[in-house]
């Protein structure tokens, strides 16, 4: 079970300087056109996931003895789709001797942030960005939901549909954002796609069957 908001949380961390004239922008954004990105001070909203133990710098100034790394998905992803949690993006880095380091020792993993940071290269086909604020968001997609819905997708797949779509009303009662409680929405209505394709096959198959009950 994920921990609600601690005090420390709802301040805003800064590693030093005004962040007045950052852009903002979706990380979706900034990774499709890194190029455009390159020199630029921007912000934009990620869920985070871990620190990152060791990457290779290639050739940045992100040297693992100089920096701190962390990944993260970007906010308008959905993490509870196995394709987006298997890739988050990580190229997030912070100073070691920065301030925003403890704060990102004891981060919760899916905690949402709002980052404004430099990009400082891109390489690989990625923006690396030296992170220089993190404002730490109230309501976020924990664990709970995202185990809620897996659950519903196993329900779905094994015909059991009322229990899938309890689950996903059951999602929704967390402290979600507005764009994640419309995706599991979308997702509801995929299911009931599903569902009325489910009953198609049944009564193809064997058409005396007459009116199936929910």
């Amino acid at each position: 079970m994920i921990p609600w908001i601690t005090g420390w949380a709802l301040s805003v961390l800064a590693a030093g300087g005004g962040g007045s004239d950052a852009a903002p922008v979706s990380l979706t954004e900034a990774r499709e056109f890194p190029s455009a990105q390159a020199g630029k001070t921007l912000r934009f909203v990620v869920q985070f996931d871990r620190l990152v133990e060791s990457w290779d710098p290639l050739m940045t100034r992100f040297a693992p003895e100089e920096w701190v790394a962390f990944s993260a998905w970007a906010d308008e992803s959905f993490t509870w789709e196995p394709a987006v949690f298997r890739r988050p993006f990580a190229r997030l880095f912070v100073a070691a001797d920065s301030r925003l380091v403890p704060a990102l020792e004891r981060a919760e993993r899916f905690r949402r942030f709002e980052v404004e940071g430099v990009c400082r290269a891109v390489l690989g086909g990625d923006p690396w960005f030296e992170v220089q604020h993190l404002t730490p968001l109230e309501e976020f997609v924990g664990e709970g939901t995202l185990v809620t819905i897996q659950r519903a997708s196993e329900a779905l797949q094994q015909g059991r549909f009322e229990i899938a779509f309890d689950l996903l009303e059951r999602a929704k009662l967390g402290p979600l954002p507005a764009h994640a409680r419309d995706g599991i929405d979308r997702l509801k209505a995929s299911f009931e796609t599903e569902r009325l394709r489910w009953l198609d096959r049944r009564r193809a198959s064997d058409p005396a069957r007459g009116r199936i009950l929910r």
